[in-house]
């Protein structure tokens, strides 16, 4: 597939577009190679988290459960089903306390209207229903996962921290963490995310006050001292930390803006070309987390799309990332904000 024409930027290099895409789709290469490693050698189930908005092109780049599990993956859809089954009604008040969170810090300061009221009720039966099946799902490491033969990668994307309040924002994302790992104390949470400001993210301050409750908290890179960030160093730091906060790229090379972009067309490559071109997610459900729902269409020779459907895809195909028509996975997807 490609992009033709783009109405709201009729002038704009194409094939310039075209190569951000394509440098894009190696963060989504890098985060599942590292989420697969650090499962696969730690044998520890690892829920990689991607935090909308920069963040969030990473969780389209994990292959669906069926490709991970391959051949034990009916008996562990099985298994999955079981426990959530088994628990479910014990995780309801908690599952609840953390919707309604979610649900306050996404809908204040907004005009309440039908349409908002509608998305509401959608996100609220949607985030009833992931939590259990999220606690589901990890479970079944103890029963399945090896150490250095079978590994288990659970992708979320969703607006955990608004890393522009800094420390701020970080009451939900500490419940959520305690939610997990109440429940699965094994879990190794990735949390993917990138910057403007990779001399001085504010994301840095929520990880500092967020170390104040949660001491197995560790920032790599440049949420933390510069550290190389792979698998063999997280899990060498797995005994004492068990989330990590991650940037694969925002370290590499001189942040600039889409509007500079559209300015000068600068060399390199940096993840901060995202920021604020808010009509790249139009059509996924990582538009509804921007807090900006606005239809972008374009042009591509399939014929007209949504800017954010084309991302998507364009992201999976150039990453190798197939695309699931497996049922369980479909569901997942739809309950976890991967589509």
């Amino acid at each position: 597939m490609k992009l033709i024409f783009w109405p709201t930027y009729p002038d704009l290099n194409l094939s310039y577009f075209e190569e951000l895409i394509q440098k894009n789709a190696q963060e989504l290469i890098l985060a599942r190679k590292l989420a697969e490693e650090v499962s696969m050698f730690s044998g520890r189930p690892v829920l990689t988290l991607h935090n909308a908005t920069l963040g969030a092109p990473s969780g389209w780049g994990i292959p669906d459960f069926n490709f991970q599990l391959k051949e034990i993956y009916p008996l562990w859809q099985n298994k999955v089903w079981y426990f959530l089954k088994q628990f479910k009604e014990k995780l309801k008040k908690n599952a609840e306390i953390l919707t309604q969170i979610w649900l306050k810090r996404m809908v204040e300061d907004k005009k309440w209207n039908f349409y908002l009221k509608n998305r509401y009720l959608q996100e609220k039966y949607r985030l009833l229903n992931y939590f259990p099946l999220l606690i589901a799902i990890l479970k079944t490491n103890k029963i399945f996962l090896k150490k250095g033969n079978l590994g288990l990668v659970v992708p979320f994307i969703d607006k955990f921290i608004r890393s522009s309040l800094g420390a701020k924002d970080i009451e939900y994302f500490k419940l959520f963490l305690k939610f997990i790992f109440s429940e699965v104390p094994e879990t190794i949470v990735l949390f993917f995310d990138e910057t403007t400001h990779p001399n001085g993210p504010t994301l840095k301050l929520a990880i500092t006050t967020l170390k104040k409750d949660i001491q197995w908290i560790k920032g790599l890179g440049v949420y933390g001292k510069g550290e190389t960030v792979n698998s063999e160093t997280i899990v060498k730091l797995i005994p004492k930390y068990q989330v990590f906060f991650i940037s694969l790229l925002s370290d590499k090379d001189r942040p600039y803006s889409w509007w500079e972009i559209r300015l000068y067309y600068p060399k390199g490559y940096h993840p901060a070309w995202r920021d604020g071109l808010f009509q790249l997610f139009s059509g996924t459900q990582v538009s509804f987390l921007t807090q900006s729902e606005k239809r972008e269409e374009i042009i591509t020779d399939k014929g007209p799309m949504l800017l954010g459907v084309y991302f998507r895809f364009r992201l999976k195909q150039l990453s190798y990332t197939p695309i699931s028509s497996d049922p369980f996975w479909c569901f997942y997807e739809t309950l976890a904000n991967l589509t």
